[in-house]
């Protein structure tokens, strides 16, 4: 394919997670097949561009499991609003309604199976922000498909759907899944759109929790009902047999799944899936909105000014603690960056040479021996993630509160209440009607569809009509926020009204609530409210004009970016004669140019190899602006850096062929028979497995071990090398110091690896001096008895020994 796309001026395709796609040739388990349409701009053949994604992990779901995860596919689609069609199109008015009966009733033929829409939703926008609430992006849908029949599906097969070493399943029509998840005869009385919105609920969560401790609540679904369970702390959920019981009472279940057969369940219809769980209890926070309404009930702003001074003074504090050594490093990045359970899951997905996340980068420059006193590369690193750190504490504005705590509540866990007896301590506002705002709903039943004899298409067209219609959630949810920050008041008559607007507004799937842009634009006119408002100035830190009245106008510009700017400032000075070269990692070159002296074809090979390099480098300059460099693929940081603006070419991709590039230089037949030592090197690296990228599947041989060297002597100051080199570089470095100075460790055991916190301290204090004392016999550490049941004050009375 790398040949091809040479041959051809080609960009690369992306190439797919290693641990994805070995999963694939497996059973498939957890692997995602995605995909996206675009608008094609100019009129022609077609309306869309289809665009096919690299294989990723995700977590599994019940028709997965059921059906073979292989049958399914999510393909992410523009809106289709006017405002979002291309200009060719937006004159049409049947364009809309065509493109929904073509994914709703149209066959779709592709990668040798065919497919069929089932259900859609809006993508989710899960960046953290200052916003009251999560929107949704409504300008990009994911629509499910199912593949009903394919070249590999066999209509006799008889365990198709559960034999996890084959793929040949049975064909099978999109309808028999949805009867399978949710019986329609079963539900007749269920409005049609929550019962498709119902759907969304059965791809939830992976159910693998590889916990140390037993939580005392769940928060997820089984077979029609979600909701939360307690565990039964007196053992009475468990029969004399030893089977476990989950009690599901009325209110919990959603819908009637059909399966009644308590003798011989469907496993998948049983499968209990956990969405959420009690945790160890840890210190609470303060958020933004939580702070606002203090406020209003008149908690002095000061008291959150010092607060957040004092939090964030205090993790700065950390930091500057963390900076003095890689193993502190290590530590402080696994508590700000824990990537535990996605290495345990995913294992670690790498781009080119190193790994892709920056916080795996970091790991990585770390448990090879690098340190920012002498590892230009690791200092401008741990900047991007202190810099991100910083502006994630700025943009999520939590305040540490001590002796403070979250946990999960149960209102009434003995069943004492009614349903409808609330428990109440303050006034309820009184609720305005769906008519005050101009809101209609969608009541067709489930029942009224089952009278057609295409109920199934008809149920799927209702349910993608209504879901491929804008969301205006998030956009009442920003102007409900602008006008709460422009008048400096949450309790105004029109914030109230806007409030309960948005309650409305967050059901809205299930509910089959219809407020659109005209709705919304008359309910605006009634209430005398201007079309648009400004954005917050903590919304537009670059522009925004902060507000003295405003407590998080002065919480982000006053307190938080004067602890940031100091974090940046002071590391940027601890670090700021920082070079590129390293002799551990050069010396094998060095060793290599002397011996050139007295071989010929040493000398050609290093003569070659150099000239072969500077080959390298100048597809990458050609690909890569050098400013981009510091931070390329570094997204999660807040930098989102990426190949030229006018090249074609994806940065993972980039990545990936300087990579393959590296991998594939060998010395030249001149150099081999000039050299009896080159021709070994040759001949090592011919005896590497023939699989693709070369010389991935045995350790480095000398020959790639002195590339590596090379590349890193000559261009030391570009951040190509790593891309390119990173693997080898790491060997170089950690073994630097001869032999039992590093451990090698195979992937799974390194996976589950975590620092102990508690160990890095002990070796800091031993390094400034031994903080320990002596009790009788015992030797005694300070944290000993500063755990999680905190300070033990009967021993305050022992005095430290000498």
């Amino acid at each position: 394919m790398a040949m091809t796309a040479k041959q051809h001026s080609s960009p690369l395709p992306e190439r797919s997670s290693l641990v994805a796609w070995k999963q694939s040739e497996r059973d498939f388990k957890g692997v995602a097949l995605t995909g996206s349409l675009k608008f094609l701009e100019q009129p022609g053949d077609g309306v869309f561009e289809f665009k096919l994604n690299p294989l990723r992990l995700e977590p599994t779901y019940r028709l997965a499991r059921k059906f073979g995860y292989d049958r399914f596919f999510v393909l992410s689609i523009p809106s289709m609003e006017p405002k979002h069609l291309p200009l060719h199109m937006r004159s049409d008015p049947k364009a809309r309604e065509s493109i929904v009966d073509w994914l709703v009733h149209s066959e779709h033929a592709f990668l040798g199976r065919k497919w069929r829409a089932f259900y859609v939703k809006p993508e989710s926008n899960r960046k953290a922000g200052l916003s009251t609430l999560v929107p949704l992006d409504d300008s990009k849908f994911r629509v499910y498909l199912f593949a009903e029949s394919g070249y590999d599906f066999l209509a006799d097969a008889k365990c198709g759907d559960k034999d996890p070493k084959a793929l040949n399943h049975p064909p099978k029509e999109r309808k028999k899944i949805i009867e399978w998840l949710m019986p329609a005869k079963a539900n007749r009385e269920q409005r049609a759109l929550k019962f498709f919105a119902r759907l969304a609920l059965a791809k939830a969560v992976t159910e693998a929790l590889n916990l140390d401790y037993t939580p005392s609540i769940f928060q997820g679904r089984i077979a029609g009902a979600k909701g939360v369970w307690i565990i039964d702390a007196l053992g009475e959920s468990i029969g004399s047999n030893g089977d476990i019981w989950i009690e599901i009472t009325d209110s919990q279940l959603k819908f009637d799944d059909g399966g009644k057969d308590n003798l011989h369940p469907d496993l998948e219809r049983v499968t209990f899936e956990v969405l959420a769980f009690s945790r160890p209890l840890t210190e609470a926070s303060l958020n933004f909105q939580l702070m606002t309404i203090l406020v209003e009930c008149k908690v002095p702003s000061k008291v959150f000014c010092d607060l957040l001074e004092a939090d964030l003074t205090k993790k700065v504090a950390d930091l500057e603690v963390a900076m003095q050594s890689g193993l502190a490093i290590r530590k402080w990045n696994q508590e700000v960056n824990p990537v535990s359970s996605e290495r345990i899951a995913h294992g670690v997905e790498m781009q080119g040479g190193l790994p892709s996340a920056l916080p795996e980068k970091i790991n990585w420059f770390v448990e090879h021996g690098f340190e920012p006193h002498n590892c230009c590369r690791l200092k401008d690193l741990l900047y991007l993630a202190i810099a991100g750190y910083c502006n994630r504490l700025e943009s999520r504005m939590n305040i540490g509160i001590p002796k403070s705590t979250y946990a999960f509540m149960i209102a009434d866990p003995l069943a004492m209440l009614e349903e409808v007896e609330p428990f109440q301590n303050a006034p309820v506002v009184e609720s305005l009607s769906l008519d005050a705002y101009g809101i209609e709903t969608e009541k067709t039943t489930v029942s009224d569809l089952l009278a057609s004899d295409d109920y199934m298409d008809h149920f799927l067209r209702l349910g993608f009509d209504f879901n491929l219609q804008s969301n205006l959630l998030g956009a009442c949810t920003s102007y409900f926020e602008r006008l709460c920050y422009q008048r400096n008041d949450i309790c105004s008559p029109a914030a109230t009204k806007l409030a309960q607007l948005l309650g409305h507004l967050v059901d809205r799937p299930k509910g089959g609530v219809i407020f659109g842009d005209e709705q919304w634009n008359a309910y605006r006119r009634m209430e005398g409210l201007p079309k648009s408002l400004p954005r917050p100035a903590y919304k537009d830190k670059m522009k925004g004009v902060p507000k003295k009245t405003n407590l998080i106008d002065c919480l982000v510009f006053e307190i938080a970016k004067g602890v940031r700017e100091k974090a940046l400032g002071d590391f940027s000075e601890r670090f700021k004669n920082v070079g590129t070269y390293d002799t551990d990692i050069t010396t094998l070159y060095k060793y290599e140019v002397e011996e050139a002296k007295r071989d010929q074809g040493i000398k050609k090979a290093l003569a070659d190899l150099k000239s072969d390099i500077q080959t390298i480098k100048d597809f990458w300059t050609t690909h890569c602006m050098r400013s981009d460099e510091l931070a390329a693929g570094e997204e999660a940081s807040g930098f989102d850096i990426r190949a030229r603006r006018k090249s074609v070419v994806p940065f993972q991709a980039i990545a990936e062929r300087v990579r393959d590039d590296f991998l594939a230089l060998r010395p030249s037949s001149e150099a081999i028979a000039l050299s009896p030592i080159v021709e070994r090197w040759n001949r090592e690296c011919q005896s590497t497995p023939s699989s693709t990228p070369p010389s991935s599947s045995l350790p480095p041989n000398r020959w790639t071990l002195l590339k590596a060297s090379t590349i890193f002597y000559y261009h030391h100051d570009r951040n190509f090398i790593w891309y390119a080199a990173g693997v080898e570089l790491g060997i170089l470095k950690s073994h630097a110091k001869g032999v039992g100075t590093y451990r090698s460790v195979v992937g799974d055991v390194w996976e589950c690896f975590k620092v102990d916190g508690k160990a890095v301290d002990r070796k800091r204090r031993k390094a400034e001096g031994d903080q320990g004392f002596n009790v009788g016999e015992q030797r005694i550490e300070e944290d000993d008895y500063a755990d999680e049941y905190g300070d033990w004050g009967w021993m305050d009375g022992v005095e430290p020994n000498g």
